[in-house]
């Protein structure tokens, strides 16, 4: 019979495997839908990183049935470690795309390599690399395993978790730093669940042997995806009274709403001053684009998500690209009402 602390494994791996399975494929649809790359690709890593816990909800379903433990514990090995990989290399592309979206191909490159010949080394002998750590009494715990500490995976995999972990940290600051408002909160939100999921998921919860302090690891990864959540979901950076229709970033995660009806030169040159984004109210790094007509200045990414659709600045509606034609949203598309005004931080 299940003891207590075995109640609490066995519960908190389904509910984490339920949680990742059905967020994930939940973000792999909005991706596809809103045509996000990214989306797409969080979906992907946090689908995996549910199917992580699928060798505990076997253990779990099987003493519930049986009484027992699995009778052959090491092919649980192959449940838990399978998803590692994609987990691994999904969530290095994330943070390299957050955090230095430039150069993310050379950091992802570099790190993907290693993390292949981590998992190749994985495959090859994963029984002799793990430790079981089989319950005092079958049936009233899970099975849990652990990297054997004396391992060269073991050492290998805490230095590139360990190397990850501090360039997520000081990525994310830089662009905490660098950004203001709704895109600040959104980049806080995806600092605090990537740090937590290392902390609680790779580390602790994978390469270490938990013991009876599981219930806190599992309550993190939640948590962490609770932020990885809050940081995906899509929202408005001027909250409107009604819906509006929107602009979507391409290959970006957040959306920003439709122009309002009335900036004023104050407003522009406020924004060009500080270095703000007129649309997104983040500010702009290195790539930006400024209208030739009036100045209004625009983040790359603003800027290209524009030119696909309405093309047409804000302020003076010059082209961004004048081989495509201006399409101007209709009147009853925008923000008609004269008291609505610009944020300004």
């Amino acid at each position: 019979m299940l003891s207590i602390v075995g109640w609490i494994n066995g519960i908190s791996s389904t509910i984490i495997l339920l949680f990742g399975c059905i967020f994930g494929i939940y973000l792999i649809y909005k991706g596809k839908v809103s045509r996000a790359r990214l989306i797409i690709i969080s979906g992907i890593f946090i689908l995996f990183s549910g199917l992580g816990h699928l060798g505990n909800f076997i253990d779990f379903l099987t003493i519930l049935t049986t009484g027992n433990n699995l009778s052959e514990p090491n092919l649980l090995i192959y449940f838990w470690y399978a998803p590692v990989l994609p987990v691994l290399l999904g969530v290095v592309y994330l943070v390299a795309e957050f955090t230095i979206p430039e150069k993310k191909w050379y950091a992802f490159s570099i790190l993907a390599t290693i993390l292949i010949i981590m998992g190749i080394i994985l495959f090859a002998d994963p029984i002799n690399l793990f430790s079981l750590r089989m319950p005092d009494n079958p049936g009233e715990d899970l099975i849990d395993d652990a990297l054997k500490a004396d391992s060269f995976l073991f050492n290998m995999a805490l230095i590139v978790l360990l190397t990850i972990s501090i360039f997520t940290i000081i990525g994310f600051s830089v662009r905490i730093n660098q950004s203001e408002g709704l895109l600040r909160k959104k980049y806080v939100y995806l600092a605090l669940g990537f740090i937590l999921w290392f902390i609680f998921y790779a580390v602790l919860d994978t390469i270490l042997d938990p013991g009876v302090i599981v219930y806190i690891i599992r309550i993190g990864v939640v948590f962490s995806y609770i932020f990885l959540f809050l940081g995906l979901k899509e929202e408005s950076a001027v909250p409107k009274e009604k819906p509006k229709k929107e602009i979507k970033i391409e290959g970006g995660l957040f959306r920003i709403t439709k122009r309002p009806s009335k900036i004023t030169e104050e407003e522009v040159t406020f924004h060009k001053e500080k270095k703000i984004c007129l649309v997104c109210k983040s500010k702009v790094a290195r790539v930006n684009y400024i209208c030739p007509e009036c100045d209004a200045l625009y983040c790359i990414k603003c800027s290209e998500a524009l030119s696909n659709t309405e093309n047409a600045c804000w302020v003076c509606n010059t082209p961004f690209d004048e081989s495509k034609p201006v399409t101007l949203p209709k009147e009853d598309e925008i923000d008609i009402k004269e008291d609505t005004e610009i944020k300004l931080k």
